[in-house]
C-alpha cells in the first residue's frame, strides 16, 4: 500500500510518502497524481504528523434508518493524528463517531457512480465530535469551527477491495456497533450522490459512517477509530480553557 501524508520537520513543511519508519518527500501535493519521490528523505520519528489533506470542503454522509443525510463541515474543523481536542465545561454530552474519509483527486460534479472510485486519491480514517449527544448536523455547528474532524496520519492510496467496519475505541476497548443501515452500498453511489449535492474538488473530504458505535467522551480519555487497512486515526481529549 502506498501512503501519503503531510509532514513538519522545524519550519518546513512538505507532503512525503511513508515508507515504514521513513519518509520519502514527495513533490507536486498529496491530493494529486501529478507527484512524485523528490528523494530527500527523514526519519518519521524526527517530523510532526500534520492532517494529510487541506481541503476546500468536507461533506459527512450521516446513514441513518431515514436514509443518508448530508452536511457540511468546515475546513477549520480538521485536527491531526494525535492532537489534542478540547470538550467544553460543565455537563454538555460530547460525543464521538468512527468515520472513512474519501479523498476527492479531481473535479467531480454530477458524476456517474460507475466513474467515482476512479476519482478518488485515497481513504483515512477519521473521528467526528458533536456536542448534544447525536450525530445531528445542526448540533454539530458549534464544535465543527473549533477543530473537531480528526484525521489518520496518512492518506492510503485507493487500490480497490474492501475495508473493514470502521471502529471507534474508546480508552484500550473498542466499542462493537452493529453494521449502519446502507452500509452495504459501494461508497461510490454516496460519493456521486454527494457530487450531484455539491460540486467537489481536488483534496476535498467525503466522510461516511453511521449513527452507530458512538461514544461519550470526556477530557482525559483516548480515542481511536481502526479500520483495516488503514492507518488507525487517534486523538486525546482535554478540557477547553484548561492551561
Amino acid at each position: 500500500m502506498v501512503e501519503l501524508g503531510r509532514f513538519k520537520h522545524g519550519e518546513r513543511v512538505f507532503d512525503g510518502e511513508r515508507q515504514a519508519d521513513v519518509v520519502v518527500e514527495r513533490s507536486g501535493g498529496v491530493t494529486t497524481d501529478r507527484g512524485g519521490a523528490s528523494g530527500q528523505r527523514w526519519d518519521y520519528g524526527d517530523l510532526v504528523v500534520l492532517c494529510p489533506a487541506e481541503p476546500n470542503q468536507i461533506v459527512e454522509v450521516t446513514l441513518t434508518s431515514a436514509g443518508p443525510k448530508f452536511c457540511h463541515r468546515p475546513p477549520s474543523s480538521l485536527g491531526p493524528h494525535r492532537a489534542m481536542v478540547s470538550v467544553p465545561r460543565g455537563n454538555q454530552i460530547v460525543t464521538a463517531l468512527p468515520r472513512i474519509s474519501y479523498v476527492i483527486s479531481k473535479p467531480l460534479e454530477r458524476i456517474d457512480p460507475n466513474e467515482a472510485m476512479g476519482a478518488l486519491m485515497g481513504c483515512v480514517t477519521a473521528i467526528t465530535f458533536y456536542e448534544g449527544g447525536t450525530a445531528d448536523p445542526e448540533s454539530s455547528a458549534a464544535m465543527a469551527h473549533e477543530g473537531y474532524t480528526t484525521l489518520g496520519a496518512a492518506i492510503t492510496v485507493w487500490e480497490g477491495g474492501t475495508m473493514t467496519l470502521p471502529t471507534l475505541w474508546h480508552n484500550g476497548r473498542a466499542i462493537t456497533a452493529s453494521e449502519p443501515l446502507g452500509w452495504a452500498v459501494p461508497a461510490a453511489e454516496y460519493i456521486a450522490e454527494v457530487s450531484a449535492w455539491t460540486p467537489l474538488g481536488p483534496g476535498d473530504l467525503v466522510l461516511i459512517g453511521g449513527e452507530e458505535g458512538a461514544a461519550r467522551i470526556r477530557p482525559g480519555d483516548h480515542m481511536e477509530c481502526r479500520c483495516a487497512p488503514l492507518r488507525p486515526a487517534a486523538v486525546n481529549i482535554g478540557l477547553r480553557g484548561s492551561a
